[in-house]
């Protein structure tokens, strides 16, 4: 979605975009969201993607552990990709309220 001059885009909490920088000055607002759980800064998203990536990977939005076929029955295999990274500067799991 393209944001032109006077108009104001709304992207919600845990959905992917980018914002070219470099045909306009822009004011970028970040928000907590609505669960509550904070914005983590893109410097500790970067390192926290670096840091999966060597466990494993990233396709079609999802974080796909490496060597997930012999994990036993019922354990988990994928996870969002967005709440793979959010747990690592977190130290936690994201959880639902």
């Amino acid at each position: 979605m393209d944001v032109h001059a006077g108009q104001i885009g709304y992207y919600p909490e845990g959905v992917r975009y980018s914002i070219d920088a470099r045909a306009c000055d822009f004011l970028l607002l970040q928000l907590g969201g609505a669960s509550g759980k904070g914005v983590i800064p893109y410097p500790k998203l970067g390192e926290a993607i670096k840091e999966l990536s060597n466990t494993g990977e990233f396709r079609e939005g999802i974080f796909r552990v490496h060597g997930a076929e012999t994990f036993p029955p019922g354990a988990r295999r994928n996870q969002d990709a967005y709440e793979a990274i959010w747990g690592i500067p977190q130290g936690r799991t994201c959880e639902l309220p």
